[in-house]
């Protein structure tokens, strides 16, 4: 083998050598980025289905959105969970305008279930009952994706019986009758049959 050969063994080597280390970093890379964002998912729902006050705890919020603002600086999907979990937070302190500001621009990054239901919810807080009829509707054409996992496995289907909810009191806003069978619907969803929202789901039936 001449020395020029070799040399170009050597560098080929080297070469699938280099390459093989960058693929085994971005492998790992992804693995550390798909747990972070599953955390951040695990969160974003979490922050819907809990009592705990992130919104008044400052130190809390602050630890959510440092976690997601680092890891959406390689990926856009820990950037969506980010958004909606600031969407949902300024919610919770009935900051409407920033809530929906939020929400909107993580649809732009991806159209997801979880941003229109985020986005109904906030609709409906401002009383903008068409829109909110509008995001529901949305969310339940698209149920099959409510059905799917996101990212780390994380499940929204567990929200999917609120969307019944929700959309009744859209629909109450609207001044449907449609909305008595949207409050059956969900309180048949209940597997408990207790909670907050059943209980209210209950008084606006005996009210109609």
């Amino acid at each position: 083998m001449c020395a020029c050969a070799g040399e170009q063994c050597l560098r080929r080597g080297a070469q699938r050598r280099l390459q093989a280390g960058a693929a085994r970093h971005r492998e790992r890379q992804r693995g550390v980025l798909g747990e972070q964002a599953g955390v951040c998912a695990r969160r974003v729902v979490a922050v819907e289905r809990t009592r705990q006050p992130v919104a008044a705890n400052p130190a809390l919020r602050a630890r959510l959105l440092e976690h997601l603002q680092r890891a959406s600086r390689i990926e856009p999907e820990p950037q969506i969970y980010g958004l909606l979990l600031e969407g949902n937070i300024a919610l919770k302190k009935n900051q409407i305008k920033d809530a929906i500001q939020s929400f909107e621009k993580a649809q732009k990054i991806s159209n997801t279930w979880l941003g229109h239901f985020y986005l109904g919810k906030a609709y409906l807080q401002n009383n903008s009952f068409t829109e909110s009829d509008s995001e529901f509707e949305l969310c339940l054409k698209r149920r099959g994706e409510a059905s799917a996992v996101f990212l780390d496995d994380v499940p929204t289907f567990r929200l999917m019986p609120a969307v019944y909810y929700y959309l009744g009191r859209a629909q109450e806003g609207l001044k449907s009758p449609a909305a008595a069978e949207s409050y059956r619907t969900f309180i048949k969803l209940q597997a408990d049959g207790s909670g907050e929202l059943v209980k209210d789901a209950r008084h606006r039936l005996e009210a109609r």
